[in-house]
């Protein structure tokens, strides 16, 4: 196996064997739209790496893939949304909450309407799956729609809490959006011909005709109480009566992948016709060939189970494959140390006094908070407020980072193993609070 360096040097690993586990490939525009995405330009995604490596590596060897049938962590946002990442995965501010909610109007790249908007009730990551069947996706709305759906209607979801935005804030971001539609996604208008006009000139698919008839249609049904398209329920048939109206391109955002190389019950790598590449595995988000297609938060701890299990079980296989070592392991050639990339500077003196982070930093699925007191210039306590992240995997490590840093008086500490993402927001977090404290 060849290796570069960050120097540019390369090395030679001679191994028996490979396991690849490279997280998948959500950040990879080109394995994205393998998977189904059609505008993967403009998926939006949060964490960095996830590049593929692991499914370019293996097509390189020879591998088959299972990217027509891979799934991933996945919902409908909006492009450039303030705090998009609540938006997506768990709740969002005013402009994220009224372009996905049931009673609003879906309608694809021509202005056709194709599915039951509430779709996601029972699964909120199932208001996707509809929206890839089509090239775009885009979501219609009046003012009576959009106060519902954010003072509390009937949306699939709750609403953020007040450390992550006030109601005055949320509002302000919203009419900016679509007054000044940087992002040329969206259209506003006061009546429904006007949004049709400018929706045909905004979007380059759009058909206004179309459109305009999907939503007359739309409305008629919604005043009989009966959807005799799709079957959605009636208390979310609402009549778009209210301006002004509104309507805005849903791309599609994605969190993580699951599905790449593929592989047998022993984590194999397989190629293309399904014979075991030797001596060459593949676990964790680069599996999951063993349940495809969907992947469904409700069931619990399922994407933990084949991490530990394709694990386990792959180190096994590789060690039986190779045979038991004999002698004593050696390392020879370039032992170069591992390079710091970032270390805190921790300031040389702290005013007492507490000490909130003045924003939220990305953990794994949202923003952290920091708050920091600070007594006799010295740190005494840490808490760290957050939504999204598990309670007993990211609130357990913002539990035990917050004890490490107080006792070593140093962020500096070690991030805690299965939640590294949460660990850098929450110390990033750490670092904004002590800076005011310096």
């Amino acid at each position: 196996m060849i290796a570069q360096k960050s120097s540019g040097e390369y090395i030679q690993i001679n191994a028996g064997a490979v396991i690849l586990a490279c997280g998948g490939y959500a950040r990879n525009p080109e394995y994205l739209r393998e998977a189904g995405y059609y505008s993967a330009e403009d998926v939006v995604t949060f964490i960095p790496g996830f590049n593929g490596d692991a499914i370019t590596m293996g097509r390189e060897v020879g591998a088959d893939d299972i990217l027509y049938k891979a799934t991933a962590l996945q919902q409908p946002t909006v492009t450039g949304a303030p705090g998009g990442e609540y938006g997506t995965f768990g709740n969002g501010n005013a402009l994220v909450v009224s372009s996905r909610s049931a009673n609003n109007l879906w309608v694809n790249e021509t202005g056709e309407r194709f599915c039951d908007e509430n779709s996601g009730a029972e699964n909120w990551m199932a208001l996707i799956i509809p929206q890839l069947l089509h090239k775009k996706c885009y979501s219609i709305y009046d003012r009576k729609a959009f106060e519902t759906n954010f003072y509390g209607g009937p949306t699939a979801y709750d609403r953020t809490t007040s450390w992550q935005y006030d109601d005055e804030k949320s509002l302000e971001q919203f009419e900016a959006h679509y007054a000044d539609n940087e992002a040329k996604d969206c259209v506003v208008a006061d009546s429904l011909e006007e949004l049709c006009e400018k929706a045909a000139k905004q979007f380059e698919e759009i058909d206004e005709d179309r459109l305009l008839e999907t939503i007359t249609h739309y409305n008629e049904m919604c005043r009989t109480g009966s959807d005799t398209d799709f079957g959605k329920a009636a208390e979310f048939m609402q009549e778009f009566a209210a301006p002004p109206f509104y309507m805005i391109y849903t791309p599609p955002s994605v969190m993580v992948t699951y599905g790449g190389l593929a592989n047998d019950r022993h984590f194999r790598v397989l190629d293309k016709k399904r014979n075991p590449i030797n001596g060459l595995y593949v676990v964790g988000n680069d599996s999951c060939d063993l349940w495809p297609n969907i992947y469904t938060i409700n069931v619990q701890c399922g994407t933990s189970a084949n991490h530990i299990y394709g694990g386990r079980t792959a180190a096994k296989s590789a060690a039986d494959y190779i045979g038991t070592p004999s002698g004593k392991i050696t390392t020879e050639g370039d032992c170069t140390p591992c390079e710091v990339v970032y270390e805190y500077e921790m300031p040389s003196s702290l005013k007492d006094g507490t000490y909130t982070s003045s924003d939220s930093y990305m953990g794994m699925f949202g923003g952290i908070r920091a708050t920091v007191t600070v007594k006799d210039g010295k740190i005494t306590e840490i808490t760290g407020e957050h939504e999204m992240e598990t309670p007993y995997v990211g609130g357990y490590a913002i539990r035990d980072l917050s004890a490490a840093i107080v006792e070593a008086q140093d962020v500096n500490v070690d991030t805690v193993a299965g939640a590294t993402a949460t660990s850098c927001g929450f110390c990033l977090a750490v670092e904004d609070a002590l800076g005011q404290a310096k």
